[in-house]
C-alpha cells in the first residue's frame, strides 16, 4: 500500500529524493575482487559524469562551500544618528509608537531614505550595467560579484 503524499514543498523534496536522477548499471553477477573493483570504478565515473548527482556529492562531502563567516569583516555600517528626546524607541513592534516616534524626528527618516535610495540604487546601476554588458549569466563570475555586492549592502544598510 502506498503511502498518502504529503502536500507541498515537502511532498515535493520527497519526490524528488525518490526518484532517481540517474541509473547506474549493476553487474549481472558478483565476481572476484577486480570485478567488483572495476565496477565500483566504472561507478564512479558515471556518477562524476552526472552533473546533478556530482554537485550532489561535492555538496554532501562539503566541498565547494561558499565559506562567509567573515563576509561582514571590514564592512562599514550605515546608521543614523538620532537626536535624544523625551521617549524612547520602542523595542517592540508597535505601529502606532513607532509612527509616533519616527514623526517627530523626520531628519533622520530622510536620511535613512537617502542611504538606502543611495546603497541600493549604486547596486541596481551597477547591476545593471553588468547585465547590459553580458556579464551575468547563470554561475559566471559576474553573477557571484552581484550577489555579494547585493549582501554587501544589505549588511551595511542594516535593519
Amino acid at each position: 500500500m502506498k503511502p498518502p503524499e504529503r502536500p507541498g514543498p515537502v511532498a515535493d523534496i520527497a519526490a524528488r529524493a525518490r526518484s532517481p536522477c540517474m541509473q547506474i548499471k549493476s553487474p549481472e553477477r558478483p565476481g572476484s575482487v577486480a570485478d567488483m573493483s572495476a565496477a565500483m570504478a566504472d561507478m564512479r565515473e558515471q556518477l562524476a559524469a552526472d552533473e546533478r548527482t556530482s554537485a550532489l556529492i561535492s555538496a554532501m562531502r562539503g566541498t565547494n562551500i561558499n565559506d562567509d563567516d567573515n563576509a561582514a569583516s571590514g564592512t562599514t555600517l550605515q546608521v543614523v544618528e538620532m537626536r535624544a528626546g523625551d521617549d524612547s524607541l520602542p523595542t517592540e513592534y508597535d505601529p502606532a509608537a513607532l509612527s509616533a516616534y519616527f514623526r517627530k524626528r523626520p531628519g533622520a527618516v530622510l536620511t535613512r531614505i537617502g542611504q538606502l535610495a543611495l546603497y541600493g540604487g549604486a547596486w541596481v546601476a551597477k547591476t545593471l550595467l553588468s547585465a547590459l554588458r553580458g556579464e551575468l549569466t547563470s554561475g559566471s563570475e559576474g553573477e557571484v560579484a552581484a550577489v555579494a555586492g547585493l549582501r554587501d549592502v544589505l549588511v551595511s544598510l542594516g535593519p
